[in-house]
């Protein structure tokens, strides 16, 4: 049954496309948080300090619309429209909006640390004294953006960001990122840097904490030593990675490929690898305590001495895999324990 919650975050949604549709603007202070507003069109709307925290505003046409001071945390905007919209003070951490066309948008004073603005269009945009820390420009255009008062602190762009002709991207610390880049001991904490190209870089003693990494390019990177605890690497390429001694405890690493990856005396601890590819990875001396290794392949992988106390894993079905251990590995004399159906 669905949750209360989820209900009436459906009516909210339902009742504000309805009063649009009737001519309503002023939504100042709605209660939206979770709401599926999916291709909504609310134009010239008035939702200032709205609650939009983690709704669903994929392809939404917001141009001219008033977000001022708005809670946009965790909100999905890929592609939507919000050209010229007033998104001043608004609280945007950790947002979506790849794609999404912010020309012309008033972002004053907005918190966008760990937002994903890749590919976003932001030419003319204000942006003075925005918090951009962890945000992803990749290939977003800055053309004739204001950009005064922000510190591009772990702030990332691609060698296809277009900056404003006089803004000196160096100068302001920015990382361009790309494959082969050497960031050792960089703190990027709650760095948003899904989908990302780092295959082949040298990211020793880097700090991730918290940064989401999804469907990431990190084949054959250098991550010894780093600190990727609590990071969401779902479904990122992390195939031959060395990734020796770091720390990934608590990590998301569903669907992940890890295959023939360097995970010597790695902390995988509380980790999730549901359906991760782990064949062929050296996990010698590594702990893997209380980590979800359901469905996870590691066939032919090398467990000497790892710890997998208190680690689930489940036998195979008509309808899915299971946990596959290298031949004659005994994963309960190791610590683990089958999951209960």
């Amino acid at each position: 049954m669905m949750s209360r919650s989820g209900q009436e975050s459906i009516q909210a949604a339902a009742e504000l496309l309805e009063q649009y549709s009737s001519g309503r603007r002023d939504f100042c202070q709605a209660e939206l948080s979770q709401a599926n507003l999916i291709e909504a069109v609310l134009c010239e709307a008035d939702l200032s300090k709205s609650n939009l925290t983690e709704s669903n505003l994929i392809l939404a046409n917001l141009s001219q619309a008033n977000l001022t001071g708005a809670v946009l945390v965790r909100a999905n905007l890929n592609g939507a429209e919000l050209i010229n919209a007033n998104l001043s003070q608004s609280n945007q951490v950790q947002a979506g909006l790849i794609g999404a066309n912010l020309s012309g948008a008033n972002l004053s004073g907005a918190n966008l640390s760990g937002a994903n603005l890749s590919g976003a269009n932001l030419s003319g945009a204000n942006l003075s004294g925005a918090n951009l820390s962890g945000a992803n420009l990749s290939g977003a255009n800055l053309s004739g953006a204001n950009l005064s008062g922000i510190d591009f602190h772990k702030v990332f762009c691609s060698l296809t960001t277009c900056f404003p002709p006089d803004f000196n991207v160096g100068a302001a610390g920015i990382y361009i990122l790309k494959p082969d880049i050497s960031l050792q001991n960089v703190d990027l904490s709650q760095a948003n840097l899904d989908w990302v190209d780092l295959n082949f870089a040298s990211l020793q003693k880097v700090t991730l904490v918290e940064a989401t990494l999804r469907q990431a390019g990190l084949s054959c990177a250098n991550l010894s030593n780093s600190n990727l605890s609590k990071a969401n690497l779902t479904a990122a390429n992390l195939s031959q990675a060395n990734l020796e001694t770091a720390n990934l405890a608590a990590a998301i690493l569903n669907d992940a490929n890890l295959g023939q990856a360097k995970l010597a005396k790695a902390n995988l601890n509380q980790a999730i690898l549901v359906n991760a590819n782990l064949s062929e990875a050296n996990l010698e001396f590594s702990h893997l305590i209380g980590a979800n290794l359901c469905g996870a392949d590691l066939s032919k992988a090398k467990l000497s001495q790892a710890n997998l106390q208190d680690a689930i894993y489940d036998q195979g079905s008509d309808f899915a895999a299971g946990t596959r251990f290298p031949k004659g590995f005994n994963p309960e004399k190791a610590g683990a324990s089958i999951r209960n159906a």
